[in-house]
This record gives structure tokens, C-alpha cells and sequence, in this order.
């Protein structure tokens, strides 16, 4: 979905949002992509009788004209479009005694899978809301030479997928050992987390196009070392690098919460698209 789409769907589920029936006699009716449009028609020719049950006049006779008016609708269609269609009927007046019935139709950006058919107080328009969720997410990354945690941030949820520890030993003495032959043993043992680390990253966020970019984190220059052994695909997916002393899950909090001002800035400028991109769209 573009900017310009996510924009008319946002104003097209406002602008029914504000519309509250009575009772329950605003219409909603959603046809899945492929399906015959004369069934759906058919539908609410019968739901137009059972409509005639409804004791109250002035609602029985909203659902009527609306049902009515939204199969008319209908039939100008010459077939359900690519992804189907959302369409709904209802009467925009709240004042009592007084009826004008208006009748809204979308080709939503994504496809409808669902058919349904619904008569409330207000509209059905959860499905419309549920394709302007964010899709993308962000790969997120904290380690040091001991341990490394992997997650995702989705809108503001944060996800642990997997955490590793290593075998590389802290600050201990060296026993006899002379000082670089022990050090050349350290560097092995965090030379093999790293990949470790890098294997596990792939698993996760290679060849995954939902992955918009990764943030790392850590202490200290683990973090750059790490970042030489990961693959080509994933650096070029890297949007920040952060400072950070805890790798584990509070760590990908921290990464988070340092890593705002680069999160902000797509925000920022989808705002700015959609500033302008109002301008010109036809009202």
C-alpha cells in the first residue's frame, strides 16, 4: 500500500466512523476478491425481506431503503473488482423523523477475503482498519562477547526471538598462562560467538523483506567486530548503532529507546508525503 492509498483509506474509514445510526440500520457488506457480485445482490434482496419483520417503522424502513439503494448500487458493477469491495448504506441524518440514505463503496488497497454482511448502529469498518496496521517491522540486536539477545519491534511491541550465551571467560587469572597466549584464546572463542550470532541474525531477518532495518547495540567495540562478520544483505539493513551496556532483554529496550530519533524519521517523512499528497488528492 502507498502513501497515497494508506491516506484515501484513512479518510474514507473517518468519514463513515462519524456516522452513528439510531438502531441498527446502517448497512456494511464486504465481498471478497473474486466473488460473484450477484450472489451478494441476491443476499440482500432476501435480507430486504426479512427486513420487513423489523417492528419499529422508522428503522424498518432505513434497512429497507438502504439495502435498496445499496443494491442499485451494486449493480453497476460489471464484476467484483481485483480486491474485492467494501461497500455500505445508511442514514446520515440523526434527527428523528428524518431519513437520507447515502451509500459509500471501496476497492480496498489490499484484498477482502471475508464476505460479510452486517446491519448495526454503526459501520463495520474494522477489516478497512486492520490494512492500516504496520506491516514492516525492525530487527533489533544486542550482544557483547558473552551473550547476545535477538528481537523485533512492531509499532511499539518489542519480541525476544532467541538469546545465546558464549564460552568466552571474563577477567580471571591466567594461572601460568603468559598474557597473549591466553588473550589469542579469548579472541578465538569471541571470533566463533560472533558467527554464532550472525547465524543465528540470518535465521531470523535474511532474505525477510518485512525486516525495514536492523538496530544494533552493545558495549565497548564488540559491537563494530560483529558487524564485520554478518552478511552483506543484513549490513546494508543497518539503520543504528548504539552505546549500550545490557544485552539482554532490557537491552533491546535500551536499543529502542536510544535507536528514537532514527525511528522517528521515517514517521517524519511519510507525514510530510502525507501533508502534501492531501493537497492534491481529489477531494
Amino acid at each position: 500500500m502507498n502513501t497515497k492509498q494508506k491516506l484515501k483509506l484513512k479518510r474514507f474509514i473517518n468519514e463513515l466512523a462519524l456516522i452513528k445510526g439510531r438502531h441498527t440500520e446502517l448497512v456494511s457488506v464486504y465481498v471478497p476478491a473474486g466473488y460473484d457480485l450477484i450472489k451478494v445482490i441476491q443476499h440482500l434482496q432476501q435480507e430486504q425481506g426479512t427486513a420487513s419483520n423489523i417492528k419499529d417503522a422508522k428503522t424498518r424502513k432505513c434497512v429497507i431503503d438502504s439495502l435498496e439503494k445499496l443494491i442499485r448500487h451494486l449493480r453497476l458493477f460489471k464484476r467484483t473488482p481485483p480486491n474485492g469491495l467494501a461497500a455500505f448504506s445508511g442514514n446520515i441524518v440523526s434527527q428523528q423523523g428524518k431519513i437520507d440514505i447515502h451509500v459509500w463503496s471501496l476497492e480496498p488497497p489490499e484484498p477482502i477475503k471475508t464476505r460479510i454482511y452486517r446491519c448495526d448502529q454503526t459501520f463495520l469498518v474494522d477489516i478497512l482498519k486492520g490494512m492500516l496496521e504496520e506491516k514492516g517491522q525492525y530487527g533489533l540486536i544486542v550482544m557483547d562477547r558473552r551473550e547476545a539477545t535477538i528481537g523485533t519491534l512492531r509499532g511499539t511491541a518489542i519480541k525476544v526471538l532467541t538469546d545465546l550465551t558464549s564460552g568466552v571467560p571474563g577477567k580471571i587469572r591466567a594461572g601460568g598462562q603468559s598474557a597473549m597466549r591466553y588473550a589469542r584464546i579469548t579472541e578465538g572463542l569471541a571470533k566463533e560467538f560472533y558467527k554464532r550470532i550472525s547465524e543465528a541474525v540470518n535465521k531470523e531477518f535474511l532474505g525477510k523483506p518485512d525486516i525495514k532495518g536492523i538496530l544494533i547495540g552493545g558495549p565497548g567495540p564488540t559491537k563494530e567486530e560483529f558487524i564485520e562478520v554478518l552478511n552483506e544483505e543484513i549490513k546494508r539493513k543497518i539503520w543504528a548503532v548504539q552505546d549500550l551496556t545490557y544485552t539482554d532483554e532490557f537491552g533491546l529496550r535500551a536499543l529502542v529507546e536510544k535507536s528514537q530519533d532514527v525511528l522517528a524519521k521515517e514517521t517524519i517523512t511519510e507525514e510530510k508525503l502525507y501533508k502534501y499528497i492531501k493537497k492534491v488528492l481529489p477531494k
